[in-house]
């Protein structure tokens, strides 16, 4: 049995070789939890499960927009493992409207939202027959409503089962970061639009991460119908690095790699400038526009 004992240290490396049985679980309320898996030879994975059971102090308004998994890399490959619910809506709504410009600032909301209390599952993340490379590999898992960030804690439940193909498992783990879960009206901008179903456009949305340890980013929910897409970074080196997309029929082309919309780098200050238009296809049923949600997490790795 591959474990982690309630009470040993996060970073003590744990040994499995020759098991029929090789587990690791934890549980932790931690806004986001890491787990490192290494080994010289190739790591396979059985199944993964992670579970997110949110608890309400109280009774809370949300339009539900939230989001769940886990980003993995090995230090050069990146990715993010995630599913989420879309934020609750009546087509055709106008449910935001922003603007400033100078001395004149103006906010309209009309997002549909319910109130939710209690305890209960928010969802579960479930991989089966994975294998990954030999080598150190960070998994960080994290889980976030976009508009509630008070009096609601989310438990998390992280179960690895290895394969017992596995040799030299090394496995060490790290608790705590911040989680940064923005939906589009968290933007500081000039212009905001959201038309539910419709159209949507943000013009020069910033936001500042400040991070302490790991930087790692996507944009969950992103302009995927037909329009542009103008990402912009201001990164802690004092680079910049900037995408322009253009949006056809839900196709993306974009003018370089896509790491401006998934990616991570080290500590220190990021600026984030981003500008979008999102709208109908003509003669489509089926691409409906899709406002900006943001999730990025200033992780702590073992």
């Amino acid at each position: 049995m591959l474990h982690r004992e309630r009470g040993k240290p996060p970073g003590e490396p744990i040994l499995g070789e020759g098991s029929s049985d090789l587990r690791f679980q934890w549980n932790t309320s931690a806004s986001c939890f890491a787990v490192s898996v290494s080994s010289p030879n190739s790591i396979y994975i059985d199944d993964l499960i992670y579970n997110v059971t949110r608890e309400v102090n109280g009774t809370q308004e949300t339009a539900c927009a939230s989001v769940r998994g886990f980003f993995l890399t090995n230090g050069t490959w990146f990715g993010f493992v995630g599913f989420g619910t879309g934020d609750v809506y009546s087509p055709g709504n106008m449910r935001y409207v922003h603007f400033h410009w100078g001395p004149f600032n103006y906010t309209y909301e009309d997002r549909p939202s319910y109130n939710i209390s209690g305890r209960f599952l928010m969802g579960q993340t479930h991989l089966r027959n994975r294998t990954l490379p030999p080598g150190q590999w960070h998994f960080v898992f994290t889980g976030a409503l976009f508009d509630l960030d008070h009096d609601v804690v989310l438990d998390k439940s992280i179960q690895i089962n290895f394969s017992d193909r596995c040799t030299d498992l090394h496995v060490s783990t790290a608790a705590g970061g911040t989680v940064y879960a923005l939906w589009y009206g968290e933007f500081d901008a000039n212009l905001i639009v959201s038309k539910a179903d419709i159209f949507e456009a943000m013009a020069s949305g910033r936001y500042t991460f400040h991070v302490d340890n790991t930087f790692m980013y996507t944009f969950w929910d992103r302009p995927n119908s037909q329009g542009l897409w103008r990402i912009k970074w201001e990164k802690p080196d004092g680079s910049t690095d900037i995408l322009n997309s253009v949006i056809f029929y839900g196709n993306r082309y974009p003018d370089k790699d896509e790491t401006c919309i998934q990616g991570m780098g080290p500590n220190g200050t990021y600026e984030l400038v981003t500008s979008y238009v999102d709208y109908t296809p003509l003669f489509s049923a089926t691409l409906d526009p899709s406002p900006l949600y943001f999730l990025g997490v200033d992780a702590r790795l073992p």
